[in-house]
């Protein structure tokens, strides 16, 4: 991590005065997911129970700060932004194909003869891509369609060069809205930066 000197860092309960250090990362993988709907049907007439596996791509692009709470030991701010595509989820008329999910985590880090172990907890939020059919419309109508909740990660990072990093993260969350839920996997191969 690149240290900037005199920081503070805040976090819930907690003040720590002591240089920051800054890392980042972009990152390459897939995820598994699933996205269901439970609920009435447009028309009022019934209840519906509709789930879709979905697999992709996923492209991250991660920062963090942080602060060493001890040697080796530090707690930090993480914040990730994810492009999901190739997803083809489909529930009744209505299609999603891609996502953008967004992601601020508390991470607890510790590095161990330039290892580095990063675990982090916090919340998320997804913006899907989605297609209606319409009767009434020559083609299908685009809309948007977001969910939010809770997330966790985990990662490994080994020296690869000075200040860069190769590393191995996956995370999972649970997005929810009304009566509409995704819960998604995403494992990925990360450069990092320090």
């Amino acid at each position: 991590m690149r240290k900037i000197p005199l920081g503070l860092l805040f976090l819930p309960g907690v003040v720590l005065a002591a240089p920051l250090k800054v890392d980042g990362s972009i990152a390459a993988g897939a995820l598994v997911g699933r996205i269901a709907y439970d609920g009435p049907q447009a028309d009022g007439s019934g209840h519906l129970h509709l789930g879709d596996t979905v697999v992709g791509e996923a492209l991250t692009l991660g920062g963090s700060v942080g602060s060493e709470i001890a040697e080796g030991v530090a707690l930090g701010l993480g914040l990730d932004a994810t492009y999901q595509n190739g997803l083809r989820g489909r529930l009744g008329f209505t299609s999603y194909d891609s996502a953008v999910e967004l992601d601020a985590t508390a991470d607890l880090t510790v590095t161990r003869r330039g290892v580095v172990w990063r675990a982090g907890a916090g919340i998320s939020a997804a913006l899907w891509n989605a297609s209606q059919a319409a009767i009434a419309a020559p083609d299908n109508v685009a809309s948007l369609d977001m969910v939010r909740g809770p997330v966790a990660k985990v990662s490994v990072s080994w020296p690869f060069a000075a200040h860069v990093g190769v590393a191995c993260e996956a995370r999972s969350a649970y997005l929810v809205r009304n009566d509409l839920s995704y819960m998604a996997t995403t494992a990925v191969l990360a450069l990092s930066f320090r």
